[in-house]
């Protein structure tokens, strides 16, 4: 995978602090997978940062809404 093919359409609410931030490090199509499912960022999670991390390897930061959606994004996409 590219640098170039780690995109997100930003939210405004990526710009908004986030009390519960999730760090995961996905491959590249579960990176396709977890954008296209959250990328509307009404499940109460929102895509805050993502990016190359060594060859199909993304880093992707996500601002959840609790510390229970924390969790289940955890325990979801680990």
């Amino acid at each position: 995978m590219k640098a170039s093919e780690v995109y997100f359409n930003r939210s405004h609410r990526s710009l908004q602090p986030h009390d519960h931030v999730a760090v995961l490090v996905l491959d590249g199509p579960n990176w396709v997978r977890f954008r296209s499912f959250f990328e509307p960022a009404d499940q109460g999670v929102t895509i805050l940062d993502a990016r190359l991390d060594g060859p199909d390897r993304i880093v992707v930061q996500a601002g959840c809404t609790s510390e229970e959606v924390l969790d289940q994004l955890h325990t979801a996409w680990a």
